[in-house]
């Protein structure tokens, strides 16, 4: 099981409301953009190593150091990278972002070492979005619609 990050209209506040006072308002079309822009950041936080919610620099894993091939973290064969998807839900207004990758959980919240696995796994966040994501989205497109 991966991990997924979920976008609601609990999170939008008051944002859908302005969006479906105006007349050309396409939810799915609203959810989809989301998820194409979530999607977007997560691309950029393994091409910069940082944090899409907060922009924080990712620590540099030990592999990455050890193999002296410049900062490698979480993309030496860009499997985790290039299994990020979005599914949007008009139903329940959310749109979720995540991967189908195991071991996508244990970099996006960080795992003491045990067992098998005695190394810790750093926290390194590739999925989530800034706290203004939404209303930045829902002003975009409110600005779009009255052009």
């Amino acid at each position: 099981m991966g991990i997924t990050v979920k976008i609601d209209e609990a999170s939008f506040g008051n944002i859908v409301k302005k969006l479906e006072a105006v007349a050309d308002y396409d939810k799915k079309k609203f959810l989809d953009n989301m998820g194409m822009d979530a999607l977007r950041l997560s691309n950029e936080a393994f091409k910069t190593k940082t944090d899409p919610n907060d922009g924080s620099k990712w620590e540099e894993s030990q592999a990455s150091i050890t193999r002296g091939k410049g900062n490698t973290t979480l993309v030496d064969s860009s499997i985790l990278m290039g299994s990020i998807d979005y599914i949007s839900n008009t139903t329940s207004g959310s749109v979720e972002v995540g991967t189908n990758i195991q071991y996508g959980k244990q970099h996006q919240t960080g795992e003491a070492g045990s067992g098998k696995n005695r190394y810790d796994v750093v926290r390194r966040r590739f999925l989530g979005v800034p706290p203004t994501f939404a209303e930045q989205q829902a002003e975009e497109i409110i600005r779009a619609l009255r052009l």
